[in-house]
């Protein structure tokens, strides 16, 4: 893997997962770039990617293939580009 690639889950089908491997896209001017160091797989929402279950694939509003949310993970701040305006 180069340093401008990152590796994800795709939930190809039900109950089909594949590793893949695509580009990093530099950040937006309103995103944070985290290393991930380690990532849970839910018990909750990426088991329901994988078996269909989820209420986004049964209400028809998210179709396979699909990335999981990844919303569980550690990782390491890179780089920052958050332009904060207070209200």
């Amino acid at each position: 893997m180069n340093s401008n690639s990152r590796k994800m889950l795709l939930f190809e089908k039900k109950e089909t997962v594949e590793i893949i491997e695509e580009e990093q896209l530099p950040p937006a001017d309103d995103q944070v770039l985290i290393e991930s160091l380690v990532s849970l797989v839910s018990p909750g929402t990426e088991i329901a990617y994988f078996d269909g279950s989820h209420s986004l694939f049964q209400s028809g509003k998210k179709k396979f293939p699909s990335y999981p949310p990844g919303h569980s993970n550690v990782g390491i701040i890179k780089k920052v580009l958050l332009r904060f305006v207070p209200q």
